[in-house]
């Protein structure tokens, strides 16, 4: 994949209100849990959002991965801090894990079923995590009509 990310799929407004409808495009309809921590993602200027589907390549230890690039320091801070009140108070989850958020170029949320990776610009380009997923459904999600 040496030029980089081909998604499968763009998953836009629409078809995420479809999804949650239960009428989805995709072959696996995302669950509420991740349906919602990539709302807010969106709804808190996250870029380059990807959903890649797990359960099919047999990975066998979670089903979703959701990728996001954010754009500081304190928007990653924000982002974990969003992302568990919405997770906790919806669903009463706390993630398993929180990681690498000390760092601040790449924080792992670990739901068990879905993982958040929330990157800065540049640890997304560095480590470029789609790509190890080539075999998988791979959704970009983005505001486009």
């Amino acid at each position: 994949m040496g030029e980089g990310i081909n998604p499968g799929m763009v998953i836009h407004q629409k078809e995420i209100n479809l999804i949650r409808n239960k009428e989805s495009p995709l072959k696996d309809p995302f669950p509420e849990l991740l349906i919602d921590i990539v709302e807010v993602l969106k709804k808190h200027h996250t870029k380059d959002i990807i959903v890649i589907n797990c359960k099919e390549v047999g990975n066998g230890f979670f089903d979703y991965l959701v990728l996001g690039t954010c754009t500081s320091n304190r928007h990653m801070e924000a982002l974990v801090e969003y992302i568990c009140e919405e997770v906790e108070k919806k669903f009463s989850l706390t993630p398993y894990s929180i990681t690498g958020l000390d760092a601040h170029m790449w924080t792992c949320l670990d739901y068990l079923d879905v993982i958040v990776h929330i990157f800065s610009e540049d640890a997304r380009h560095y480590y470029k995590i789609e790509e190890l997923w080539g075999d998988a459904e791979i959704v970009k999600i983005t505001d486009e009509r």
